[in-house]
């Protein structure tokens, strides 16, 4: 039986195995495919966080404190404040102890589209995989255990109530295996290629497109509303559009409030007028 068992091994996953196996921890990391590293490897790997060394040279002038309320204000303060402000003032916290275990950052920041200030860091030569491979040989030196093509099916407290049990599909051979655990954190990531899930949350989004590349990893969702696990402001989708070419919106069309869009009825769809 491991201490902590660990759902997904992207860099959320990755991160709290190396820091649970530093601090003594018996880790196990589940994971749904054929590779460590999640949806985090296929990312660019680009993270915001207010940094004030990086910045000021720049020009910029930011702080953990601004960089909560725009948050905050863009999600038009629908988001719970104190967890808002733990993310913003913890961001940098996390960044040092990534370079800690060796990953270097762009010394420029970068703000892309829909993000809220020149705050975003890229890590040096490379995208998301930096993080991912580095990470993954951190773990394993420190013997964390992986188990690929593993999907968690169900999980419940145990008997004593001081930890869990879980059910777990083995994908290669389609075998259920039992484990037990003391601690268990889900760190699966989004659901956004579920449009059923989607339209759970949002019955407008019951025939919106997804990307349906990228693998469903629902099922955790779903596991963790079974066991009452609080499921909040899933409503709130961030969505991505596209030319009817299939080509991405161009980066100076990406701000509402800059221009007024028609759908093919030659109807307004967007309040324009809202802060984006």
């Amino acid at each position: 039986n491991a201490d902590i068992v660990i759902v997904g091994s992207g860099l959320a996953g990755l991160c709290a195995a190396v820091s649970a196996a530093q601090r003594g921890a018996r880790v196990l990391v589940l994971e749904l495919s054929q590779e460590i590293g999640g949806l985090t490897r296929l990312s660019t790997g680009l993270i915001g966080f207010a940094d004030p060394d990086r910045q000021r040279p720049l020009g910029i002038y930011d702080s953990a404190e601004r960089h909560a309320q725009q948050t905050l204000a863009f999600g038009r303060h629908r988001a719970d404040k104190a967890l808002v402000h733990t993310l913003c003032r913890s961001a940098l916290d996390c960044a040092r102890w990534l370079e800690s275990l060796g990953i270097q950052f762009s010394p420029r920041t970068v703000q892309r589209a829909r993000t809220l200030f020149p705050r975003g860091h890229l890590p040096l030569n490379g995208g998301g995989s930096v993080y991912t491979d580095l990470l993954a040989l951190k773990a394993a030196a420190l013997d964390v255990k992986f188990a690929l093509q593993h999907e968690l099916t169900s999980f419940a407290k145990n008997n004593s109530g001081r930890g869990f049990d879980l059910d777990i599909l083995d994908l290669s051979t389609g075998r259920t295996k039992n484990l037990g655990c003391k601690k268990l954190i889900l760190a699966s990531g989004g659901f956004s290629p579920d449009s059923q899930l989607l339209s759970s949350q949002d019955p407008r989004l019951k025939n919106i497109s997804v990307i349906a590349t990228l693998p469903a990893v629902s099922h955790v969702h779903r596991c963790a509303a079974e066991q009452g696990i609080l499921m909040t402001g899933l409503g709130f989708v961030q969505k991505e559009v596209f030319l009817p070419n299939g080509d991405v919106l161009p980066a100076a069309l990406r701000n509402p409030s800059s221009y007024i869009a028609l759908d093919a009825a030659g109807k307004r769809f967007m309040r324009e007028d809202l802060p984006y």
